[in-house]
């Protein structure tokens, strides 16, 4: 064993002696031993018995797994200069936005509510969707096609563009600089658990009046996973497809959340205080977004007061902030006016969660999985912090939305050329349909269910490579149509209606069904 493998080993094995868990082994041990062993040999015996406990084992190979992932992140590679500054371009424009909303509107950031107000919003909560209105005056913060656009200017000022008069690979696409991008066949291994002789949900359909023998082998498997309380294990299953009654088990599970905790509920009822006593400027938008986009959506429409509920909270929560820390992007420093008079500069909104047009797309799916209020939220939590608020980061992170767009453009170059020169040379760029499915990672095109299935797999692989994939392979499934298109509103006709598409059938034909068209 090498010193690095040692020196890794050690730290281990000291972070699990020091952690909470670690004081609970030792005492559980501690007290399960005699007062007196009759030799070192017989110690060492009755505590390797103790320490095979299955709770116990199940335990460390937890802490083990966290140690591992907190390693890997650490590790990463440090950011370009020039996309460290579009980056900072990028916050001051979102800035100035909320800025000049303060402005316009003569409030400040945020500010106490009166007693009247307060017990006005406490009546209405129950039934906040239905009870609060829509405010056109409040735009905002910021759109897709704002962030595409602001995407596509970007560029590498030590970068040619054109090699001798001709356009190369890497710049035919609207994201002009030089990303690296993993092509289809390292794609395949891997994403080789979505390869076409493993068994998943969401694809075999089950005959009404029989029951599918493959499906039910991966819902044993599921089942088994649930009751293992082994975050790997839970992430590997989710790589399958998970059915909807054992959502609400392994996806906290496999995210590494406790939510059968008081100290979750409590933590949701406090944020809950903190909406009902003090207002965010903020807060409006976040209203108008669930008006605009969930609560106006056939699929979302009945979570409408839990989806808002959980948006308002999620503004003010402070942990969220943890989202920064391995990230090229900074809360917000806004300007906030006192009644005094005076002025201070703040991290705005307090949680770092910034209201994007269709921001509310990223919870309610999760209303499908969870009938708590408290547990929507600790899992949108959990998943916009670690996934979805790369959808709104320009890094050369592989997941986040610059790189995910790169990887789009190129995959759809790689497997339908002719299809992707095709649609340039009608002045119609695909990255415009691709883009908007991606920031709010399919919520909102596909039904609820087959988003669901997407995010299962989000979830199990760790990764959102699978969006661009995704759009790819919608592109793929819609190809013939589209050689016939010449402008843009045709192609929009045909990308429009996702309805009934089965994304996971699709994934897989993309990745591992060869094409003629593959050059």
């Amino acid at each position: 064993m090498t010193s690095g493998n040692t020196s890794k080993q050690n730290k281990i094995v000291e972070i699990i002696l020091q952690s909470e868990m670690g004081y609970s082994i030792k005492n559980k041990i501690h007290n399960s031993l005699p007062d007196h062993f009759e030799s070192k040999q017989a110690l060492k015996d009755k505590m390797k018995t103790l320490l095979s406990n299955a709770e116990i084992k199940q335990s460390i190979c937890n802490e083990i797994y966290r140690f591992n992932s907190k390693y890997k992140v650490n590790q990463g590679k440090e950011e370009v200069d020039y996309l460290l500054e579009a980056q900072k371009k990028w916050e001051e424009q979102l800035i100035k936005s909320i800025n000049t909303i303060a402005s316009e509107r003569g409030k400040p950031l945020a500010a106490p509510m009166g007693d009247h107000d307060v017990a006005n919003f406490r009546r209405k909560w129950k039934s906040l969707g239905t009870e609060m209105n829509e405010d056109t005056n409040y735009k905002p913060i910021y759109s897709q096609k704002d962030l595409f656009a602001y995407l596509c200017k970007i560029r590498n000022p030590n970068y040619k563009e054109f090699v001798m008069g001709q356009e190369t690979r890497g710049t035919l696409g609207l994201i002009k600089i030089p990303l690296a991008t993993i092509d289809i066949k390292e794609l395949q291994n891997q994403f080789i658990d979505l390869s076409l002789d493993r068994s998943h949900i969401g694809v075999e359909q089950a005959d009404n009046s029989n029951t599918n023998p493959i499906e039910e082998q991966v819902v044993l498997a599921l089942s088994a996973a649930s009751t293992s309380s082994l975050i790997p294990v839970a992430l590997r299953a989710c790589r399958f497809g998970v059915t909807p009654s054992l959502r609400c088990t392994l996806w906290p599970l496999a995210l590494d959340i406790d939510l059968e905790s008081r100290k979750g509920q409590i933590e949701f009822i406090n944020l809950e205080k903190d909406v009902l006593t003090n207002s965010l400027l903020l807060d409006q938008i976040f209203i108008n977004d669930v008006k605009s986009n969930s609560a106006n959506d056939d699929n979302y429409f009945v979570f409408e007061d839990p989806t808002l509920q959980v948006l308002l909270c999620a503004a003010r929560d402070y942990k969220m902030m943890s989202m920064y820390t391995h990230s090229n992007a900074s809360p917000l420093k806004c300007v906030n006016k006192l009644i005094d008079g005076g002025q201070e500069i703040v991290a705005y909104p307090p949680s770092g969660l910034i209201p994007m047009y269709g921001v509310s797309y990223f919870i309610s799916p999760l209303c499908y999985v969870f009938s708590h209020h408290w547990k929507i939220y600790s899992t949108f939590t959990a998943m916009y912090t670690r996934y979805f608020h790369k959808l709104t980061v320009i890094s050369t992170d592989t997941n986040s939305i610059l790189s995910l767009s790169k990887h789009f453009e190129m995959l759809l170059i790689e497997k339908h050329p002719m299809l992707f020169l095709h649609l340039i040379s009608c002045g119609i760029q695909p990255l415009k349909f691709a883009f908007r499915w991606m920031t709010c990672a399919f919520a909102g095109y596909l039904e609820a269910e087959q988003v669901l299935l997407l995010w299962d797999r989000i979830i199990g692989f760790k990764s959102l490579l699978l969006l661009p994939i995704a759009a790819t392979a919608i592109f793929e499934f819609r190809s013939s149509n589209l050689m016939q298109v010449q402008r843009s509103e045709e192609a929009e006709a045909v990308l429009y209606n996702l309805n009934h598409v089965a994304i996971i059938p699709l994934i897989q034909q993309f990745l591992f069904v060869p094409n003629q068209l593959l050059i």
